[in-house]
Order: structure tokens, then sequence, then C-alpha cells
């Protein structure tokens, strides 16, 4: 595109990967593309009434490879894209312009170009540039009629406007484009499900998410087309119909760096200024609060509300492959078992040693099947899917059938050498009973201080060494990100159920499990539990 590059360029870009056979880059779409920004007025900010020319990075890391490259028959090669951005560096413009390019420019009869957001405010501020813009341009002016709550392109037919979470206005669209605003605000993927699936009669259609780092959450869409587009933009998944831009900072470097400013900040000094930031790394200084917010609106780095005990990247690294069964026949293993009440998640964790030190565990959880549904939509989490894909067993009825996993842990015993079973006295009596006649060597885990500290840390331990291996069990993982511990003035810690911002049922089965393998010395650490922790100070 250009022999010099003056330009900071993405953390993350899928424009420069193989496309596939016959795609070829259409200069002159781009060109097009290009001037058609050109025609528009900036209508905020800094250079407000002027033509609005396209800063470098806008102009050749997303407009130009957007727009120009075409596949074999002509048609656009991106039908989805993920524009990731820090705040300030005018992201809500470009979405104004990007709409109005679809609704003007793109050649499509009758479409339906869609800004969404989360509420009617957010929406109400991108409509309103976009309409300002029309009204700026003589040549947008003569062309479009633009009204309170919608923009028509009178020669096309093709209408431009906005719509909010809060509507139910989404239902039966026909979009050419869909653009979907600081997805990271948004309640749930409703929205995003319903715009992503209205454009299938389109020739060349275009679903755009653009938004800056939130909250992490790794059951939400904003957070899943990030981490969708950094494994397209690495080479791990294959989809040349997406585009992706992100610009952020790694959560290693020092967020108070100027550089690191410069390198996540594609705009500054045209829409944000260094002093700007500046003045708010000074604020943040003194703020873990305010650091937190630096990190996430100016340097584009996903966040957590609150600080977790475990951080769920390093999580995921240790992951590690599934158990094969057939090849783990026979192996020593240790199982906790964390009962609930019957309608509520139960979690059966087998843990087992390897040679390395290191553990690697079989998660079993259940749920009533009655109800499942209400559940979902109540959590927003995907129990359906999960247990569809076999990382939930249901069982019938509206609360669990405890003979579901009795017959579960017997047929663990059947295929492993379990040393024994750690388990909650709380609720258990019946089912522990059972299992003591079938001959299951049974031990009783209390869920205080005394017994908990020690396991937690470990598990701690063996997560920052990549020691634990959980292949990724995306219920197991949605427990981490939400586990919170507490602490006693002796500085004991525990995982705790009644803070913790999810349910942590498979984490505390998992910390039984541990505890009673380190008992036993499993894990060839080669120490006592008591070398690990000292004596528990009660």
């Amino acid at each position: 595109m250009t022999a010099q590059i003056s330009w900071t360029r993405p953390t993350y870009t899928t424009a420069d990967l193989e496309k596939p056979e016959g795609a070829f880059y259409d200069e002159e779409a781009a060109e097009k593309a290009v001037k058609f920004f050109g025609i528009l007025k900036l209508v905020e900010g800094k250079g407000a009434g002027e033509k609005w020319n396209l800063a470098e990075w806008q102009e050749y890391e997303i407009i130009r490879p957007l727009f120009g490259w075409k596949r074999k028959d002509g048609t656009r090669l991106y039908r989805s894209a993920w524009i990731e951005i820090p705040r300030k560096n005018g992201k809500t413009t470009l979405s104004a312009g990007i709409a109005l390019y679809g609704l003007v420019a793109d050649g499509e009869v009758g479409g339906q170009i869609i800004l969404a957001a989360r509420d009617r405010l957010q929406a109400s501020l991108c409509f309103q540039i976009a309409r300002k813009m029309v009204d700026a341009s003589p040549a947008l002016s003569d062309r479009c009629r633009a009204v309170r709550s919608y923009i028509e392109h009178q020669k096309s037919g093709s209408i431009f406007r906005a719509i909010s979470g809060e509507s139910q206005s989404a239902h039966g669209l026909n979009c050419h484009f869909a653009i979907i605003d600081e997805v990271h605000a948004h309640k749930n993927r409703e929205l995003w499900d319903v715009l992503s699936t209205s454009v299938g009669s389109r020739r060349q259609p275009l679903v755009l998410g653009i938004t800056t780092a939130g909250v992490y959450d790794p059951n939400s869409i904003a957070h899943e087309q990030h981490d969708y587009t950094i494994k397209v933009a690495e080479g791990h998944h294959k989809d040349t119909a997406h585009f992706g831009v992100i610009y952020s900072a790694d959560r290693d470097e020092d967020w108070r760096d100027p550089k690191v400013w410069r390198k996540t900040n594609p705009s500054l000094g045209l829409t944000v200024t260094e002093e700007f930031l500046k003045e708010e790394a000074q604020k943040a200084i003194v703020s873990p609060a305010r650091q937190t917010m630096f990190r996430q609106l100016y340097l584009n780095v996903w966040t957590r509300e609150r600080a977790r005990w475990l951080d769920p990247y390093v999580w995921d690294e240790g992951g590690g492959e599934a158990i094969d069964i057939e090849a783990y026949k026979g192996r020593t293993c240790y199982l906790g078992l964390d009962l609930s009440s019957t309608t509520d998640l139960s979690a059966c964790v087998a843990l087992f040693p390897e040679e390395d030190g290191s553990f690697s565990v079989l998660p079993t959880f259940w749920l009533p099947e009655q109800g499942l549904e209400e559940k979902e939509r109540r959590e927003n989490l995907p129990w359906t899917r999960w247990a569809k894909e076999g990382y939930l067993t249901t069982t019938p009825g509206n609360v669990i059938d405890y003979d579901f996993i009795q017959k579960r842990i017997e047929d663990l015993a059947d295929m492993f050498n379990v040393v024994e079973l750690a388990y909650d006295p709380w609720n258990a009596t019946g089912l522990i009973t059972k299992l003591t006649e079938k001959g299951l060597k049974v031990a009783p885990t209390r869920q205080g201080f005394a017994t908990m500290t020690a396991p937690t840390k470990e598990l701690e331990r063996l997560v920052m060494i990549k020691g634990f291996h959980h292949a990724n069990n995306p219920i197991l993982r949605t427990m981490v990100d939400g586990a919170l511990t507490q602490s006693d003035p002796a500085g004991n810690i525990k995982v705790s159920k009644a803070t913790s911002v999810s349910r942590v049922d498979g984490i505390v089965a998992s910390i039984m499990a541990l505890n009673s393998a380190m008992l036993t010395g499993a894990g060839n650490t080669g120490r006592s539990v008591y070398e690990d922790r000292g004596m528990v100070v009660l």
C-alpha cells in the first residue's frame, strides 16, 4: 500500500495474512472509499468544521484493506470486522463515517445500515454525528434526507438508523451494514447475534464490531470477538473473511511509559494529546482504581472490576491436553466432591499426579435438566451448550438425582486407582454412606482455613508454573475468573463462595482433591504439606 510506513501499526491485524485463491486488491475501490471520507467534514473535537483527512493509520490499516480487498467474483473479501482501539482515538466518528459509506457509496439498493449501541444515549451520539456530517456536506445533503430517526439515501432507497440494546427493533432486519458500537458495554450477546444473522441475503454485507477494551468476562461477546481476532491474526485459526485490528498494550508493559501510550494510541497528537494522558496517569499513580481505568480506557487492556484470585490468562496458558481415558486407566487419582443443594451445581474433580510433579484434572458437573434454560438466561452462561458439548451432565427433573453422582464416582473408581475421595461433610451423609459401603476410602474435608490454606496456596503455585492441566474446560474456566479468596488475620486463605462473583464449586473440589494428594506426598514435591504451609495458626 505504501513503501514507507510512518504511522503506528496495530498490535494485531489480519490484513497482512495470506489471502484466499483468486482474491485481489482493488486499488480503485480502496481509493473510492478514501475519497468518500474526504467529502465528509469533522463535526466535533479538534478540526471540527474542517474536511476529514483520514489519519494514516485509519486509511492504511482500516479503510483501504477493508474496502479494497475483493474476492475473485468482485465482491468485498471481508464480511466481518473487529476494530479495537483506546478511548479518544476517534472510534465513534469512524463508525459514523463507515456507516455513511455503506449508505451512500457501496452500491446496495434498499440497504439497511444499522448502528447498534448498548443504550439509547450511545446510539444517539453516533447517529447525531452521522446526521451532522450529512448536513455539513453539500454532496451528501443533496442526495440524502436526514430526519429525526433515520437518514435515507434517496437514489438507492437505503436507510441508516441507530438502535439500542433496550429496543426490540433489531428483530426482522435485513442488514447490509451492521455496526455494533462499544461492544464491551453490551449486557449480553443477543443484539450481536440478531444483527450478525440478519445479513444472510445481502450480496456483500459487513458486520463490524468497534469497541474499547472492557471488563474481562470469558462469556461476553466482546471478549469472544477479541480472542477470535487474535487467533486469526496469529494464524491459529483461518478465516479469510474476517478483518481485525487491535491496538493495545501488553499486560506486562509499564502503563506509565509514554512509549507505551504512543504504541497504543494511533491518533496521539490528533484526537488525544500526550499532555492529557500524562495528567490522567498522574492521577492514577495514587489510585489503584484509576490505574485499572487508565489501562482499560487509554491502553486498551482488558481489566477486571475487582482483583481475582487467579489470573485467567496464566490459567489458560497451562491448560494442556484433555485426558485420554484409555491411557489413564489404572492411574492413581484423588477425587474432590463439592455437593450443592439439590437444585444447584455439584462438582466432582478427579486429580491425577504426573511424573514431573504437575497434576491433570478430569472434572464432572451436574445440574437439574428442568429449569436449565431459565438458569442460562438469568446467569448469562451457556449451560445448554455446555450440556450438549459434554461438559455438563443434566439429571431428570428439577433437582439433582444423587444416584447419577454416585454412579459417576463408582465408574471413576472402576477406571482408576482412587486413593481417596475428599468431600465436604455438609449435606453429603447419605451419598457418602453408600460410597463407603462400596469400599471407597473417603476423607471428610472441611471448608475452614485450617484445612484449605495449604492446598489453596499450592494450587496457586501450580497455576503460576503451568503445573495444573485442565484442558481449558469452559465451566472450570468461568469459575476461575470469578473466584475470590478471603483471609484471616493470621494470613491463612481460602476460596470464598460467599464473595466470589461466580460459582466456584469446581475450584473448591480441585482444592479438596489436591489437599488429599498433598497429605500423601503426591506430585513428587518431596515435601510434607507442613513444609509448604507451615503450621496453620488458629
